[in-house]
């Protein structure tokens, strides 16, 4: 299984499923066991307000914050964003190495 991520966040928070207790039905009717499930979410790193050399994460007033558009050349342009690209799974499944 191989999951390609695509994002202006420098981040992955990572979230196993530690809590899952088999008290809800999951869409193929099996419950949702301890560490049955897992969520990947893409953000900026949780301690960036203490660490100077990690991305700012600081929206000063009077500023405001908006999304980047990934699919947008001029927001690339103009807020000189950096492009993450993750590739998850074993490299021999895909045949080629990100």
């Amino acid at each position: 299984i191989i999951m390609e991520i695509h994002t202006t966040e420098p981040g992955i928070q990572f979230y196993g499923g530690n809590f899952m207790q088999s008290k809800n039905r999951l869409k193929s009717g099996a419950m949702d066991a301890h560490r049955s499930a897992f969520c990947l979410e893409t953000q900026h790193f949780p301690d960036a307000p203490n660490q100077p050399a990690f991305p700012s994460t600081i929206v000063e007033p009077g500023r405001v914050y908006r999304l980047p558009d990934l699919d947008s050349n001029q927001d690339k342009q103009n807020q000189n964003l950096s492009y993450c690209h993750y590739t998850i799974g074993h490299p021999s499944l895909s045949g080629t190495q990100k």
